[in-house]
């Protein structure tokens, strides 16, 4: 063998070396035979190099005449050892250096489906399998919202059709939930801040009175929380920003302020504050006052959250929940 690289890689390669003349047979093989596929190299001096594959031969025959006109290719096979059994490798093919030696093949194992290999492609189909459950819960609720919005429309009674409304804007807020997480890698959290964002802008759209104006500050930083604490925290704004439309600026025009910031350690401040009338006297959370009083007590509990009210920085009402982000 005249090539002195070639005799190196003949000799030293880790990876199976094979050189070939054009009808691609062996002129001559590594010793790296010997511990990958326990062959001795003498032995496949002279036969062709598909008769070692386990797999169909005719892309490598296809490909041996394109190295030999100077192309650089590559394919996937199966190489049998000296027990018959086939062995993943990616082979090269390269052109030949010398007038006998068409083609220099190279191949390597392929890697191993290794446990951690197997847990990645697990992984892969778990996440793959959540994100078509949260499309398939987003499709649903927004499919109840939709029969809800209208049975609300074939309706007379004022009481009947804002319970309803009520409803659908619950329906809205959880499937938001679900929408939000169908858009991002990680399906375990939600970034609250922006969450909120939405939720809010959403309600604003759908309960702002024709011609009049009601602004809505934001004033939240970025916080990753769980689904499980995220979509209680929703609920809980939900109510309290319709109470504000329906009670704060029933009509009049008005500021709402949306206060979202992380406290000492694992503790979320949320905060609603309006510019309108304030509380009236005596005020309470009573669970006897209404649904959406009831829903706020039992969802500040399930969070595990402080809630408090007062007289807000802005004049009007401010309604505060405070709980660990992290608590389940």
């Amino acid at each position: 063998m005249s090539d002195p690289l070639l005799s190196t890689l003949m000799t030293r390669a880790h990876a199976l070396v094979w050189s070939l003349d054009a009808d691609g047979v062996i002129q001559a093989a590594s010793e790296s035979h010997r511990p990958l596929l326990g062959r001795a190299p003498a032995e496949l001096v002279g036969i062709r190099l598909t008769t070692l594959l386990t797999t169909d031969p005719r892309p490598l025959l296809q490909a041996i005449p394109r190295a030999a006109g100077g192309e650089q290719i590559e394919l996937r096979t199966s190489v049998q050892d000296a027990l018959g059994q086939g062995h993943p490798f990616t082979i090269s093919l390269c052109p030949g250096t010398t007038d006998d030696v068409a083609v220099i093949a190279l191949a390597w194992p392929d890697a191993p489906d290794t446990d951690l290999a197997r847990l990645r492609r697990a992984l892969r189909e778990k996440d793959s399998l959540l994100q078509e459950v949260r499309h398939r819960v987003n499709n649903n609720l927004t499919l109840m919202s939709g029969l809800l919005l209208l049975q609300t429309t074939d309706l007379a009674d004022d009481a009947a059709r804002t319970a309803l409304a009520s409803a659908q804007r619950r329906l809205d807020a959880m499937a938001l939930t679900h929408r939000l997480l169908y858009t991002v890698d990680d399906l375990s959290e939600v970034e609250l801040g922006g969450y909120l964002r939405a939720l809010v802008n959403n309600l604003h759209a759908a309960l702002n009175p024709p011609g009049r104006h009601i602004s809505v500050e934001f004033d939240t930083e970025p916080v990753a929380v769980s689904l499980q604490r995220a979509v209680p925290c929703a609920l809980i704004l939900n109510e309290l920003i319709t109470n504000v439309f329906k009670h704060a600026f029933r009509e009049r025009d008005g500021t709402i302020r949306i206060r979202c910031r992380r406290k000492e350690g694992d503790t979320l401040a949320l905060e609603v504050h309006d510019d309108g009338p304030g509380l009236p006297e005596g005020f309470s959370l009573s669970p006897r006052r209404s649904l959406g009083t009831r829903l706020i007590r039992m969802l500040a509990e399930q969070l595990d959250a402080d809630l408090a009210f007062g007289t807000s920085e802005m004049g009007g009402a401010k309604f505060s929940l405070e709980f660990d982000i992290h608590r389940p």
